[in-house]
């Protein structure tokens, strides 16, 4: 693509920005998601599911066998540390993108992504077109560095802060924010739209803010009404080129809510496969997680480009204590 976006979507009066919104660290570090990101990675996976099951079989073990206490224990923990090691491959192999697949390629396999395009330092800033939305192209959980920049020489003071080679500058769009849950079981050729929520903005007209983030002025509602049958066609024709896509929440823009009911919507992006309709711990945790994970273990099995290879649990672990936070869009490159 190109280092010049049309000006197309960003024809709309520029918004003004709130003080600070720039978004980019006085120094260059990387942008941590907030500590409760650890709390329900390691609440989920290290406190509940594999110790449940480990628990579980190891009870049966106590039923049916003459072992020690002692040995049950190291049963017990034996596979508990078994099954977390599965359930988190399994999490990873859920959307198993290919090795090299980035956020570059997911957004441009999707006819209405909004456009965007690479910059890195040596990139002719005054090329492209005003105003964009800057934000990590790897950590950018949680719209962690998302910004608004109006000018060259903010996206000068935004890479001058940023520790990421490569980020990616998105056309911006003013209208309404909604989020879409979709998700489709492998073996299966057409998903279904589990959820569509709208971000309804409380901020002051024209101010700029990240589409989600702790702090965000903003009032999430669930809006079933606008989960229509275009609706879903039109989400069907965003993923038929993205690669191994399972489940995804995207975060879209639409000119309104009628809009996006008719299946007209602009994609910002496609996050991992974390997200649950409406953030509802109770539903992850009983529905939708181990949805994932039944998904992952089929592909672990039967799909070409996933793996069960250390490297993919160390590629993955470090990419965590990076970033803080575990909700990756994609599979950066194995």
């Amino acid at each position: 693509m190109q280092h010049t976006l049309s000006s197309g979507l960003a024809a709309s009066a520029e918004p003004r920005l709130r003080p600070g919104s720039l978004g980019a660290p006085t120094r260059a570090r990387r942008v941590r998601t907030a500590w409760p990101r650890w709390i329900e990675f390691f609440l989920v996976f290290d406190v509940l599911y594999a110790p449940l099951v480990s628990g579980l079989v190891t009870a049966g073990l106590a039923a049916t066998t003459r072992w020690s206490a002692l040995a049950l224990a190291l049963s017990f923990g034996a596979l508990t540390l078994g099954l977390f090691l599965f359930f988190w491959l399994a999490l990873v192999n859920c959307n198993p993108y290919p090795p090299g697949y980035t956020v570059f390629d997911q957004l441009a396999s999707m006819p209405n992504a909004l456009p965007f395009v690479r910059v890195t330092r040596s990139t002719d800033l005054t090329r492209l077109v005003y105003p964009l939305v800057f934000k990590p192209s790897l950590c950018s959980t949680n719209s962690s560095g998302v910004a608004l920049v109006r000018s060259a020489a903010e996206a000068r003071r935004y890479l001058a802060t940023s520790v990421e080679e490569v980020v990616c500058a998105q056309q911006f769009h003013p209208g309404e924010e909604f989020t879409i849950m979709w998700e489709r079981w492998p073996w299966q050729r057409r998903g279904v739209v589990r959820a569509v929520f709208w971000r309804k903005k409380t901020h002051a007209p024209g101010e700029f803010h990240p589409l989600s983030g702790r702090g965000t002025p903003k009032l999430t509602v669930a809006a079933p009404h606008l989960n229509t049958k275009e609706l879903l066609r039109a989400v069907e024709r965003t993923v038929a080129r993205m690669r191994n896509l399972h489940c995804t929440r995207f975060d879209v823009r639409a000119d309104s809510a009628a809009a996006l009911a008719r299946g007209e919507f602009w994609v910002i992006e496609s996050n991992g496969t974390i997200g649950v309709p409406g953030g509802s711990v109770v539903y992850a945790i009983a529905i939708s997680w181990p949805r994932r994970i039944v998904t992952g273990a089929y592909n672990l099995f039967t799909h070409a480009d996933a793996s069960a290879h250390p490297r993919v649990l160390v590629h993955r672990m470090k990419r965590f204590l990076e970033c803080g936070g575990w909700d990756f869009r994609i599979c950066d490159g194995f």
